[in-house]
């Protein structure tokens, strides 16, 4: 975008920095949750790169096959809409293990997958399951919710 008149309106009227497909930079960079898009975090959350403009199964495919699950720390980030993610991240050492993340700003809602994926696989069956949208990640993988109408009356917060 860089040089558009499209990407100078953007940069005044989008709070957060806009990146290209492929482009890298600090996680401090970009505002993950509110670009929908496909991104993957590296280094322990110090390196970001923007591995998608769009998440469909290959470009999922490709980010999770694009880094080392064994001797690195990763996470890869779905974006469907802005605010709307899932998370899926960690390392196949065992002195880290795997882990996903469901997130929802509008709504106020998080949820934390309760039993671990273990492969790298498994972590792409949760990615593809969310992109297919309504609630078939919710039926095939155990969430604990925090936060929205999930938690009413409740002081647990993340």
């Amino acid at each position: 975008m860089a040089g558009s008149l499209f990407s100078a309106v953007l940069k005044l009227i989008w709070p957060f920095p806009v990146q290209e497909e492929g482009e890298e930079g600090g996680a401090a960079d970009a505002n993950l949750a509110f670009t929908p898009r496909v991104h993957v975090i590296s280094d322990f959350g110090d390196a970001h790169h923007l591995a998608a403009n769009e998440a469909t199964p290959q470009t999922i495919r490709d980010a999770l096959q694009s880094v080392d699950w064994v001797h690195g720390f990763h996470q890869v980030v779905v974006v469907v809409e802005p605010g709307v993610s899932m998370e899926v991240g960690g390392s196949l050492d065992p002195q880290h293990g795997l882990s996903a993340m469901y997130e929802n700003h509008a709504e106020g809602v998080q949820a934390v997958i309760i039993d671990p994926p273990s492969s790298v696989d498994e972590m792409q069956d949760i990615l593809l399951s969310f992109i297919e949208g309504g609630d078939t990640w919710k039926n095939e993988y155990a969430f604990q919710f925090h936060g929205g109408a999930a938690d009413v009356g409740s002081s647990t917060r993340w």
